[in-house]
C-alpha cells in the first residue's frame, strides 16, 4: 500500500513538473509567435480596428514620441500596407520590431514598430511614422519594394556572435557619430558595408551622391553629433541584427533633432548593413521609453 501511494505521489509530481514546463513554454514567444504578433498588429492597423490585435488591456502606445490610444494617430489615416516589411525578432526579450512601408492617406510612409509581447499579448507599442519631407531627410520610399535579403538572412551557426558582442560592435556606430568620424573610433565595418536611409543609399558601393560615400568607414561626416540619445531596442541573435533608436542634433542644426530607428547587420566581427528610418523631431523631444 505504501509503495503504491509513493508511486502515485511520484506520478503526480512528474505531471506537475511537466505541466509547469508546458506553461513555461507557452509563456515564451518564439520567432513564429513574435512575427505572428507583428502580422496581427499590422493587419489590425490596416483595418483601423485595434480589437483585431492581441492587445493587453494595459497596453501603452506611442507614435512619434507622443502617448496615444490604439485607434488614434496612424490608425485613423492609414490606407494600406506596402510590400516592404523587414522583421527583427528578439526571443529572449519578447520583442518584435519591423520596418514597414505603408500608405498614409494614400501616400507612402515609413513605419517603424516595436512590440513587447508577454504571454501572447502585446503590452507595449512604440512607433515612428515618417512621411515625405520635411519630416524625413531623404525620402526614396519608391525603392523599398521588397526586404533586403541580406538583412533577413538567418546566419549560419559559425557566423553567429554572442548577444553582448553584437551590441558591443554596434556601439561603434553612435561613437563614430559623436566623434564625427567612424575611422577615428576604428569602427569595424566591412569594406563593402552599406547604409540606406529612408530608401536612399547614403554609403557603400551603391552610393552615388558623392565620390567619398563609397566607403562608409572613411566617408567624411562633418562635426560630431551632439544632444545624443541612444537606446538598444532589440538584438536578433539568429540574423545578427541589432536595432537601436538614436537621435542627435545634426552639425549646424539648431531647433530639430534627427531621430533614427536603425538596424545593424553584424557577423564575422563586422558591420555589413546599416538601414535607418529617419524623421525630425523638436530638439527637446524624448522617446518617452527611457
Amino acid at each position: 500500500m505504501i509503495k503504491r501511494t509513493l508511486a502515485v505521489v511520484a506520478a503526480l509530481l512528474l505531471l506537475g513538473g511537466s505541466g509547469a514546463q508546458a506553461a513555461s513554454k507557452r509563456a515564451t514567444c518564439d520567432r513564429a509567435c513574435l512575427a505572428g504578433a507583428m502580422t496581427a498588429y499590422l493587419n489590425a492597423l490596416a483595418k483601423h480596428d485595434p480589437s483585431r490585435a492581441p492587445l493587453s488591456k494595459a497596453v501603452r502606445f506611442t507614435e512619434n514620441t507622443m502617448d496615444l490610444k490604439p485607434g488614434e494617430g496612424l490608425w485613423t489615416t492609414i490606407t494600406g500596407l506596402g510590400t516592404f516589411r523587414e522583421d527583427f525578432l528578439d526571443v529572449r526579450a519578447g520583442i518584435a520590431g519591423s520596418h514597414v512601408v505603408v500608405q498614409d492617406a494614400g501616400r507612402p510612409a515609413l513605419l517603424a514598430v516595436r512590440l513587447k509581447v508577454v504571454r501572447g499579448m502585446i503590452t507595449e507599442i512604440e512607433t515612428q511614422v515618417t512621411n515625405s519631407p520635411p519630416t524625413g531627410q531623404r525620402f526614396e520610399v519608391d525603392t523599398l519594394k521588397t526586404p533586403n535579403p541580406e538583412v533577413m538572412r538567418i546566419l549560419k551557426p559559425s557566423e553567429r556572435m554572442s548577444r553582448a558582442e553584437l551590441v558591443r560592435i554596434s556601439d561603434f556606430y553612435p561613437a563614430g557619430l559623436k566623434a564625427g568620424s567612424f575611422a577615428t573610433v576604428d569602427a569595424p565595418m566591412a569594406p563593402d558595408a552599406t547604409r540606406n536611409e529612408n530608401g536612399g543609399w547614403a554609403a557603400g558601393p551603391f552610393c552615388t551622391s558623392r565620390p567619398t560615400c563609397k566607403d562608409m568607414k572613411t566617408q567624411p561626416l562633418g562635426a560630431g553629433r551632439t544632444h545624443f540619445q541612444d537606446r538598444v531596442l532589440l538584438v536578433d541573435e539568429q540574423t545578427g541584427v541589432v536595432w537601436r533608436r538614436m537621435s542627435w542634433l545634426p552639425p549646424g542644426g539648431k531647433d530639430e533633432r534627427l531621430v533614427a530607428f536603425e538596424i545593424f547587420k553584424i557577423y564575422g566581427g563586422q558591420m555589413h548593413v546599416v538601414e535607418a528610418f529617419l524623421r525630425t523631431e523638436p530638439l527637446s523631444s524624448v522617446s518617452g521609453w527611457g
